[in-house]
């Protein structure tokens, strides 16, 4: 199916595009049904195939400062970025949308590439204008802002005055070292914050940005940078230069892929990549010496690295809803390591060598497809808690009697049939979950767990006397113990 577009989507085309869009003209073609770029995206097989178009759009997205997405149309990035702008600008604060820009949007048919370069230009121009008020204020230079947001005219060419404005400041930004620009609806940032040369702290969040300018790796000062909530879909690998840096935040964004050069931050301490799109991560991470949290909590990872066993100072490692099938034995290298979350994984099984993590204080297996775990995490005896909820154990190994520390341990929703009498021996815990398995009775022992204040029997084949029992003991000893504390 062939689609027909109106001649407005070629009018006016700038000098710069115009020959490859008048060979588009012959290809293409002149009505439009469905109306928006929406339409065109959806139907347009004939467009689809017309190298000229393709390559006008990929000016056009390179005129706006929008990136072409790798493996995609040049159209659907143009007509992403329509149907983005609109969304953007529809949450700008009131006052900062100039009626021809207003008008532009609420019309019911196709833009025109000048009305589509004009938004682009727009928004660019508004967010450098909200940038030049916050440095302005930061740095306590009075700037003449009235009428900016009159016209799109006059948003464009105000924000034209800020990269001079920036040199003749220059001596005025010597003493500025925070930036916070969270909560903005910025869409973009320009590039001459990277030559903020003693800033140690920016922060990005919770805007609408898709890309931020490679500039930001000249920032040689710079200790903390929050680019986290945004709808980032890649990084420049110039960030690998931020030499100080010690917290990177990237979580929710749409990150498919991060640049190896980030290995090179030799100071980073934290490193947040949740709830992107990462479908691997390079093993240069494993460079990162430093490095005392990991974040790649909710990713599309099938697997690790296993350089990321050489992190010996990492105390807190993030993998839980990806998945992965597996996870490398090297992990067990991590000495230092206090907190290790894997659930919500494909786990079938894991290597023993977790059982040489002597330091490791939570270790959270739930949901997973494990059938068995080793008897060598019988080893972690500073372990306080423990979750394997939701797999498919059919029996734990008493090894788990050996832990003297634990708190809390989740058994619940599997297919355990029997527990070990060792359990009994785990003086310290309080909560113990044995819900919805197959257990048909419990080891006595379990009454010698003096600080046990939570137990969960309720989904399994228990006989009423027995659990009754347990009832009446468990709240016994929980009214002992709070006489004890008072």
């Amino acid at each position: 199916m062939s689609i027909n577009i109106s001649q407005e989507f070629f009018s006016n085309v700038p000098n710069e595009l115009d020959g490859l869009f008048s060979i588009a003209r012959e290809s293409v073609f002149k009505n439009l049904g469905p109306s928006d770029l929406s339409a065109i995206t959806q139907t347009c097989n004939g467009m689809r195939n017309s190298p000229e178009l393709k390559n006008a759009c990929e000016k056009i997205l390179n005129e706006i400062g929008c990136p072409v997405a790798p493996d995609q149309n040049p159209l659907r990035n143009v007509n992403n970025f329509v149907l983005d702008s609109k969304k953007s600008i529809k949450n700008f604060p009131s006052g900062q949308v100039p009626e021809n820009i207003q008008k532009i949007l609420n019309s019911k048919t196709c833009l025109s590439i000048p009305e589509i370069l004009l938004i682009g230009k727009f928004c660019k121009a508004r967010d450098t204008i909200i940038v030049w008020k916050k440095l302005a204020h930061e740095i306590g230079i009075d700037v003449d802002f009235s009428d900016v947001f009159a016209s799109s005219e006059n948003t464009i060419k105000k924000a034209g005055e800020f990269s001079d404005w920036m040199d003749a400041n220059r001596d005025h930004f010597s003493r500025l070292e925070e930036l916070d620009l969270r909560n903005n609806q910025l869409t973009s940032i320009p590039k001459e914050l990277g030559n903020l040369g003693n800033l140690q702290k920016l922060y990005l969040g919770n805007n609408q940005l898709t890309s931020i300018p490679e500039e930001l790796g000249n920032l040689g000062n710079l200790q903390e940078l929050d680019l986290g909530k945004n709808q980032l879909t890649s990084i420049p690998k110039e960030l690998g230069n931020l030499g100080n840096l010690g917290l990177l935040d990237l979580r929710n964004n749409q990150l498919t892929s991060i640049p190896k050069e980030l290995g090179n931050l030799g100071n980073l301490q934290k490193l947040y990549l949740g709830d992107n799109q990462l479908t691997s991560i390079p093993k240069e991470l494993g460079n990162l010496g430093n490095l005392g949290l990991l974040d790649l909590e909710n990713n599309q990872l099938t697997s690790i690295p296993e350089e990321l066993g050489n992190l010996g100072n990492l105390q807190k490692l993030y993998l839980g809803k990806n998945q992965l099938t597996s996870i490398p034995k090297e992990l067990g290298n991590l000495g230092n390591l206090q907190r290790l979350v894997l659930w919500g994984n494909q786990l079938t099984s894991i290597p023993e060598e977790l059982g040489n993590l002597g330091n490791l204080q939570g270790l959270y297996l739930g949901e997973n497809q494990l059938t068995s775990i080793p008897k060598e995490l019988g080893n972690l005896g500073n372990l306080q808690g423990l979750s394997l909820r939701g797999n498919q154990l059919t029996s734990i190994p008493k090894e788990l009697g050996n832990l003297g520390n634990l708190v809390f341990l989740d058994l619940g929703k599997n297919q355990l049939t029997s527990i070990p009498k060792e359990l009994g021996n785990l003086g310290n815990l309080q909560g113990l979950s044995l819900r919805d398995n197959q257990l048909t009775s419990i080891p006595k022992e379990l009454i010698n767990l003096g600080n046990l204040r939570e137990l969960g029997l309720g989904g399994n084949r228990l006989p009423f006397l027995l659990k009754l029992r347990m009832r009446i003991i468990m709240a016994i000893r929980i009214c002992a113990l709070s006489e004890g504390e008072l």
